[in-house]
């Protein structure tokens, strides 16, 4: 997951959103900080809200995201994104 959002971001720069929900490890964490780098729009899960909270825990302290948000938050964010990334 990491290569391919650092890929991504490398690519796509200001124009990425990178997402981290629950999850059993830190995968993930650093390619949401190489979004973040290229001026993408970055969010974690709140890991109070995750099944597992290793992935968007990790994600918090390495990539310092964007945003941390529930599952309902994430989704009415995606929705008030919708028209900036159409």
């Amino acid at each position: 997951l990491d290569v391919t959002m650092d890929s991504m971001a490398q690519v796509y720069k200001n124009k990425l959103l990178g997402i981290v929900l629950t999850g059993a490890n830190e995968d993930g964490a650093d390619g949401l900080k190489q979004i973040k780098h290229f001026g993408g729009v970055t969010v974690a899960q709140d890991p109070k809200d995750a099944l597992y909270p290793s992935m968007p825990e990790a994600a918090i302290r390495k990539a310092s995201p964007d945003y941390i948000l529930t599952l309902e938050e994430i989704g009415s964010l995606l929705s008030n994104l919708k028209g900036v990334y159409e």
